[in-house]
């Protein structure tokens, strides 16, 4: 099977500073709701990494009101990832390199449990 991935491009309010985020009841509503807020779509593009460049075969200026990217690496697993876009370079008319980092929350937020707690205020 070939490294083919699916990546999205999306217009959220989600910030990498992680203060405000957005909680989901499962799976299924997240990817809902990323999905009503795509700008741009790429399908059968290579295989990728957690922390790199996605090299966009789009104008940058059709994709600078995009903030996030979402990804599947579909030879490997059905997981997305979700992502910050850090910072948009023009390669050249047709092609604009796009610097992202993994949003950890949202990309792992179905994968661990919050046990019982409680906040002591000093």
């Amino acid at each position: 099977m070939a490294n083919i991935s699916k990546v999205y491009l999306l217009n959220t309010p989600l910030e990498d500073d992680m203060k405000n985020t957005l909680y989901f009841d499962n799976s299924s509503a997240q990817k809902s709701y990323m999905d009503n807020n795509v700008i741009k779509t790429y399908t059968n593009v290579s295989y990728q990494r957690d922390t790199s460049t996605f090299r966009c075969p789009d104008q940058i200026d059709s994709i600078r009101n995009c903030n996030y990217i979402m990804y599947q690496n579909t030879a490997y697993s059905n997981k997305w990832f979700y992502c910050f876009i850090e910072k948009m370079t023009y390669v050249n008319d047709n092609m604009t390199d796009v610097e992202f980092k993994v949003d950890p929350i949202q990309t792992f937020m179905f994968n661990f449990d919050t046990q019982p707690s409680f906040i002591e205020r000093e």
